[in-house]
């Protein structure tokens, strides 16, 4: 399996957790494959409830079957590892 890590984006800032890896591609064209990205859904600080209820599947995703994708390095700001509580609940909703 790819590791996984949270991902967040240059444009918007927005965070993806999914299993990544670098592929082989042509210049300008897409070489960093995603699996099974979920996206986080921004909350309160206030919110208590599990972090299975802020993960949602990519929205680009929602209109396909497909449970990978491919994007651009240059679009990533920064890869970090999940915290394991993070992890626990992105891989509860794998196993669904």
């Amino acid at each position: 399996m790819d590791p996984i890590k949270v991902i967040v984006f240059k444009e918007d800032y927005l965070c993806i957790i999914a299993g990544i890896k670098e592929v082989g591609a042509d210049i300008g064209e897409p070489d960093c494959e995603l699996e099974n990205p979920y996206e986080f859904v921004p909350q309160d600080d206030d919110f208590k409830g599990e972090y299975k209820e802020r993960l949602v599947p990519w929205k680009v995703l929602k209109m396909s079957s497909d449970k990978k994708c491919r994007i651009q390095s240059d679009t990533i700001l920064t890869l970090v590892d999940p915290e394991p509580h993070i992890l626990q609940a992105y891989n509860e909703l794998l196993s669904e």
